[in-house]
C-alpha cells in the first residue's frame, strides 16, 4: 500500500479519476487543494485528510473503500461524493467548513457509516443525502439548520435519535420514510411544512408537533403506515389526506389548528383502534378531492369527537360539519389542558415548563402527558386524590 502525504504548495490540483481504483494507505493534504471530478473513485484508501478543500466534486469517493475522512475549509459540496461507500465509518467537517448544504445522495448507501460531524454553517440537506445509512444511529443538526430534505434519511433502519435545532422549518417528503428505529422526537422550534410522506412507516411513537409557521401544513401521507403510532398532539393550520392512514395503533389525537381559514381532509383512514379525538382552536373546514375522502372520519368507532366548550354553533355553521352533529362533544380545552366534565385530565398542551396541573383536575387518563419530551418539572396543586389506574401511556416520551 502506497502511503500518501502531501503537505506543501506543489501540489495545488488533483485532476479528473488521478486516483481511481487505486490501493492507499493514509492521505493527507495540508495545504489548499482542488479536485476534479471521481478523482478517488473506486479506490480503495484507509484515512483520507484535507486541510483546506474548498470544494468536494461530483463523485469524488463514490464507491470508494474508504474508512476515515476529516475535511476542513470546505465551501461547496457536489452530489455523490461519497455515495456507495460501504465501508466509510467517521466523516468529520471542520470548524473552518461554509457550507450550507450537504449535497444530493452525498452519503447514500454508506451502509457502515456510524459517526458523522457536521459544521456549524449548515442550513439544509438534499435529495437523499444519507439514505440508507443503515448503521447510522445519532445525529446532531446545528443551530441555523432549518430544512430536512427529501429522503434525507431514508430507510436509515438504526436511526434512533436527531437532535434537531430549535431553527428548523421544513421536514420534507421521505425524510424519515421507514427508520424503523425512530421511536421518539424532540422538535424544539415551530415548523412551516411536515411535507407528504416525510414519516411515512417509520417507528415513531408519539408525536407533539408545532406546525404554525407560514402555511402551517401536515400535508397529505406524512405519518401514513406508522403502526407504533399511538398518541397525537398537532398544532397546526392545514392537514393534508390521509396523514395517518394505516396507524393501526394510534389511540388518542389531539389537533389545535390555528389558522383563520383551517382545512383537513380525511385523515384517518384505517385508524381502527383510535378512541378518542379532540380538536381545539379554530373550526376547519373539510375538504374532500375523491370519493375515498367523503368519510372524515370512517371506520372509527367509537365516534366521539371533542370540541371546546361553546363551538358547536361555530362548527354547524360550517357546512360540512352538519352531518357530524351527533359526534361532536364540548369539552374544556383551556389554558393548556383538555379536561371533561368530572375533572379527568384527558391531555395536558401547554408548552411551559414546569406544567402546573391545575387544582379542579381530579383524575388523570392515558397519554395525558405523552409526548412532551422537553417536559422537566410536573407540579400538582390538588388537594384531592388522584386517580390514575390502570393508565399504561401517561409518560410515553417523555
Amino acid at each position: 500500500n502506497l502511503l500518501l502525504t502531501i503537505t506543501d504548495n506543489k501540489v495545488s490540483a488533483i485532476g479528473n479519476s488521478a486516483f481511481e481504483r487505486a490501493k492507499i494507505k493514509d492521505a493527507v493534504f495540508g495545504e489548499a487543494v482542488t479536485l476534479g471530478t471521481d478523482v478517488f473513485k473506486s479506490a480503495n484508501i484507509k484515512n483520507i485528510q484535507f486541510d483546506n478543500l474548498a470544494i468536494l466534486t461530483q463523485n469524488a469517493f463514490s464507491s470508494a473503500t474508504l474508512n476515515t475522512v476529516k475535511i476542513d475549509g470546505l465551501t461547496q459540496m457536489e452530489s455523490d461524493v461519497f455515495s456507495n461507500n460501504s465501508t466509510l465509518e467517521t466523516i468529520t467537517f471542520g470548524d473552518n467548513c461554509t457550507i450550507q448544504n450537504i449535497a444530493s445522495r452525498a452519503f447514500k448507501g454508506c451502509r457502515n457509516l456510524k459517526n458523522v460531524t457536521l459544521c456549524g454553517s449548515l442550513k439544509s440537506t438534499s435529495l437523499n443525502a444519507f439514505e440508507e445509512c443503515v448503521s447510522l444511529e445519532d445525529i446532531t443538526l446545528p443551530e441555523g439548520f432549518e430544512t430536512l430534505g427529501y429522503g434525507t434519511f431514508q430507510k436509515c433502519s438504526s436511526l434512533r435519535n436527531i437532535n434537531f435545532p430549535t431553527t428548523l422549518l421544513k421536514i420534507d417528503s421521505f425524510a424519515l420514510y421507514e427508520c424503523s428505529a425512530f421511536t421518539n422526537i424532540n422538535l424544539r422550534s415551530s415548523l412551516a411544512e411536515v411535507a407528504s410522506n416525510a414519516f411515512k412507516g417509520s417507528g415513531i411513537t408519539n408525536i407533539k408537533f408545532d406546525v404554525s409557521q407560514g402555511n402551517g401544513l401536515v400535508a397529505s401521507s406524512a405519518f401514513a403506515g406508522c403502526e407504533e403510532l399511538i398518541s397525537v398532539d398537532l398544532t397546526l393550520n392545514n392537514m393534508g389526506e390521509n396523514v395517518f392512514k394505516d396507524c393501526i395503533n394510534l389511540k388518542f389525537v389531539y389537533i389545535k389548528f390555528v389558522g383563520n381559514n383551517s382545512t383537513m381532509k380525511a385523515p384517518f383512514s384505517g385508524c381502527t383502534s383510535l378512541e378518542t379525538i379532540v380538536l381545539d382552536g379554530e373550526v376547519p373546514t373539510i375538504t374532500n378531492d375523491n370519493a375515498e375522502s367523503l368519510y372524515l372520519f370512517k371506520g372509527i368507532n367509537p365516534m366521539k369527537i371533542y370540541i371546546p366548550q361553546n363551538t358547536k354553533d361555530n362548527y354547524l355553521a360550517v357546512n360540512e360539519w352538519v352531518e357530524y352533529t351527533m359526534y361532536l362533544t364540548e369539552i374544556d380545552c383551556s389554558n393548556g389542558f383538555v379536561k371533561n366534565d368530572s375533572g379527568k385530565l384527558l391531555k395536558a398542551t401547554s408548552n411551559t415548563n414546569p406544567i402546573s396541573v391545575p387544582s379542579d383536575v381530579t383524575a388523570l387518563s392515558d397519554f395525558a402527558f405523552s409526548g412532551m419530551s422537553n417536559l422537566k418539572v410536573l407540579e400538582f396543586n390538588t388537594t384531592s386524590v388522584l386517580t390514575a389506574s390502570a393508565i399504561t401511556h401517561l409518560f410515553d416520551g417523555v
